[in-house]
């Protein structure tokens, strides 16, 4: 991309990191929800909250262990090539799991709740 005199360079490198960075990010970002109603809605009495718990220990592997396992042995090309096929997976994933959870049905709700609030033992099961 040429620069131009009057900022036009930016427009085109800001929409190519949101087409690029921007909406997978936002797509991976908002599963999360998603992926826990469904799994609530399949295994009507399990907790989905350790998923959280997961996901979080998944991201600090994946920041503690890129330096030194992915940065030296593979080129930023292979590394692009790697995510989109991991990205490809996961979204396969998400569909199988959409379709195995679309069977289940969803969890009525007694029309008067308890009040009392959740205890630690009730997430630490």
């Amino acid at each position: 991309m040429e620069a131009d005199g009057d900022g036009r360079s930016h427009v085109g490198i800001l929409s190519l990191l949101a087409v690029t960075v921007g909406l997978p990010y936002f797509l991976l970002s908002t599963t999360g929800p998603l992926l826990q109603a469904w799994y609530a809605r399949r295994f009507q009495n399990a907790m989905p909250y350790r998923l959280y718990a997961l996901s979080n220990a998944g991201s600090m592997f994946a920041l503690v262990s890129y330096p030194a396992l992915f940065e030296p042995f593979f080129g930023t090309r292979r590394q692009a090539w790697m995510w989109s096929a991991a990205f490809g997976v996961f979204v396969a994933l998400c569909v199988l799991t959409a379709l195995r959870s679309g069977s289940a049905k969803a969890q009525e709700t007694p029309t008067e709740a308890k009040e009392t609030p959740p205890g630690a033992r009730l997430y630490c099961m």
